[in-house]
């Protein structure tokens, strides 16, 4: 009798070990899953940042002298005339 009491405590043990580490197991990997969230978001919000960054270079370099020289020469064709 004690030697079934002692298997059983023993398995009951081992049963309560197996559950916390997988417990334990799982809230890691959702730790590491929300860490790969904000990891994405911080992606996200910097490429976002450098997309603007992009444009903004784009109009100061490209769109601001384009729309000045077609000003420019508009305004010669209008003292033409």
């Amino acid at each position: 009798m004690v030697i079934v009491c002692v298997a059983l405590q023993k398995a009951e043990s081992e049963l309560a070990y197996e559950l916390q580490s997988a417990k334990t197991n799982q809230k890691i990997r959702a730790e590491e899953i929300e860490i790969d969230v904000v990891e994405r978001r911080k992606q996200i919000s910097v490429e976002d940042k450098e997309i603007v960054r992009k444009e903004n270079e784009l109009h100061a370099t490209i769109k601001l002298p384009a729309e000045a020289e077609a000003y420019k020469v508009n305004q010669i064709a209008e003292g033409k005339r």
